[in-house]
């Protein structure tokens, strides 16, 4: 299955595109998932006064949660242009069978380690959560009614949907690609508002989960259309520069007041578009700055890039080691208490990487 009315015409890999990782993106991905455990810590009991501190008025966790919507939009986008200029086309049937050996045998364990501790009387988790978890729609749940072992599922819902729709929707995007732009604009100013206010008894209301979180995507997905389209090329000079790096401290500037309602204090329109927007260009600074940058080194030391790997894993399991005694667990969770939770999270998720998903990796491989 073939996309070959995809107008994707003069493409040029970018030479990032070529190496065999991506520099700086696992360190990222390691940044991303310690602003969320750091913020999920903040509920269990024990944590540290320091990571409310962090949680509160520096960082809260879902920026964590954005900083790998865009680096999904970014990297997703990329590799099927890569094989769009490479080959000619992209083979769709190909690209969704890499996709579920990346997601779903990991995903699926979990959701079935769900099911196990509910048999034993471990922890309660209602039939419909666990269906919702298993089809990917978690993120049409409404936040108060899903149960706690499943709520960061909704971001990999939000993933999935993204997966499947997106390889789609590049078919008919106009060959300058200017409607993503115009369509991430239109969205935010008419959608999210109209979603905000759309009565929750609508069934479109439903819809708020998974359009609510299409900026960020979208805004990888662009720089990622932008590197392959030359869009850059005039300013690259700039988005490298070790000032640009700077990027970041805008994009929490521009994401805390919402974030924390102190629009009183201060107030940045658009703010999680525009937060959206500098995390693109830091992803864009850091992946082509010199090794010898303070940054890029810190983003590509041996000990981020592991758990940049990890990533994945962590996020999967990471959700019973920080629930809050609030949550449905029938016995004391003595693992979800810090720091045994942080160190239990961190073993747990290295069992199944080695495990499991570099098995299925390995048989993602077959499939490029």
């Amino acid at each position: 299955m073939n996309l070959k009315k995809i107008s994707l015409d003069n493409l040029l890999v970018p030479p990032i595109f070529r190496f065999k990782h991506i520099p700086s993106l696992n360190g990222l991905r390691a940044l991303s998932i310690i602003i969320v455990l750091i913020g999920h810590s903040t509920f269990v009991p024990n944590s540290p006064k320091f990571f409310s501190f962090i949680q509160h008025y520096v960082v809260h966790m879902s920026f964590g949660v954005q900083m790998f919507y865009v680096i999904s939009g970014f990297l997703i986008t990329g590799l099927l242009l890569q094989e769009k200029a490479d080959h000619g086309h992209i083979n769709l049937k190909n690209f969704y069978i890499r996709r579920a050996y990346r997601i779903l045998p990991v995903a699926f364990l979990f959701i079935i380690t769900l099911i196990v501790l509910k048999l034993f009387g471990i922890l309660y988790i209602s039939t419909h959560d666990l269906a919702c978890s298993a089809t990917y729609v978690v993120d049409f749940l409404r936040v108060n009614t899903r149960s706690w072992f499943i709520g960061h599922l909704a971001t990999l819902s939000v993933e999935e949907q993204f997966y499947l729709l997106w390889p789609l929707t590049l078919l008919f995007l106009p060959k300058r690609y200017y409607f993503i732009i115009i369509f991430v604009v239109l969205y935010y100013i008419v959608l999210t508002p109209w979603l905000y206010y759309h009565p929750q008894n609508s069934p479109l209301f439903l819809l708020k989960g998974m359009l609510l979180p299409a900026p960020p995507l979208l805004c990888g997905a662009i720089l990622a259309v932008g590197m392959f389209k030359g869009w850059f090329n005039r300013i690259h000079k700039i988005l490298i520069h070790p000032l640009t790096a700077f990027s970041f401290i805008l994009a929490l500037a521009a994401y805390l007041p919402g974030t924390f309602h102190v629009a009183g204090f201060y107030s940045v329109p658009f703010d999680y578009l525009l937060s959206s927007v500098f995390i693109a260009m830091f992803i864009y600074n850091v992946i082509h700055s010199s090794s010898h940058n303070v940054i890029y080194k810190l983003l590509n030391h041996p000990v981020l890039n592991f758990i940049g790997i990890l990533s994945y894993s962590i996020y999967i399991w990471q959700q019973p080691f920080f629930a809050p005694p609030s949550a449905a667990y029938l016995v004391h969770a003595w693992w979800a208490v810090f720091p045994q939770n942080f160190i239990l999270t961190f073993l747990v998720a290295a069992i199944s990487y080695f495990t499991v998903e570099k098995a299925f990796l390995r048989i993602k491989k077959g499939y490029h």
